[in-house]
């Protein structure tokens, strides 16, 4: 369970989670692929970006879970841009 501090083994297992997610979403597929984290789950969100960054996701979509809260796109995030994969 993800805490304030989580354990080394948690956090390696969150990474290597997502970038096998997005790896298998993209296996013998042409179009792009992306990823939903739900902004109320806030915890292992940088493992699981760095992850599925890592498989070379091409849109990371946040921002569902919480009620009454919406939020602005901030300019540089609001214009699509691609990720690059290394």
């Amino acid at each position: 369970m993800p805490t304030l501090r989580p354990r080394r083994e948690l956090t390696e297992l969150t990474v290597v989670a997502n970038f096998v997610e997005v790896f298998l979403a993209k296996e013998g597929r042409q179009g792009p692929v992306g990823i939903n984290y739900l902004e109320k789950i806030q915890l292992p969100t940088l493992p699981s970006l760095y992850g599925a960054m890592l498989a070379g996701v091409d849109y990371i979509l946040m921002g569902a879970g919480i009620r009454g809260h919406p939020r602005r796109p901030r300019p540089s995030c609001a214009r699509p841009t691609r990720i690059p994969a290394y």
